[in-house]
């Protein structure tokens, strides 16, 4: 019952914050699925993306993608082959600090998260 909350459950699957928590356990339909989808235990690992292009994935539903488990890597896409990279954690945090950079306004940026533990 304190799964992100110090005194209960948020629901994890919209942007939009409660100004006030009103309840212990609250969730839409999609904030359902997102509670799912993050609390299983498959995992996706470099080589699902090495079989996988990413224009075979684009017509897969949410549920297919989901399906497959939580990312244990971090990666990147390489255009000349359609397909995501493994890449370093040291170079996946200095694009990301590249990019944030490089915006004109913190309010530019937007940000989902996923804890996922590598076996």
């Amino acid at each position: 019952m304190k799964a992100n909350q110090p005194e209960g459950f948020d629901c994890p699957g919209c942007a939009w914050p409660d100004p006030t928590h009103t309840s212990s356990f609250e969730f839409c339909e999609n904030g359902a699925k997102a509670i799912t989808w993050e609390s299983t235990a498959k995992r996706v690992g470099p080589d699902f993306f090495a079989d996988h292009t990413v224009a075979e994935m684009w017509n897969w539903t949410d549920h297919e993608l989901e399906n497959q488990g939580r990312l244990t890597h971090p990666l990147i896409y390489d255009a000349s082959i359609d397909r995501y990279q493994i890449i370093e954690w040291n170079e996946a945090f200095r694009l990301i600090g590249q990019e944030l950079n490089a915006l004109e306004s913190p309010n530019q940026a937007e940000f989902y998260t996923s804890v996922s533990t590598a076996e």
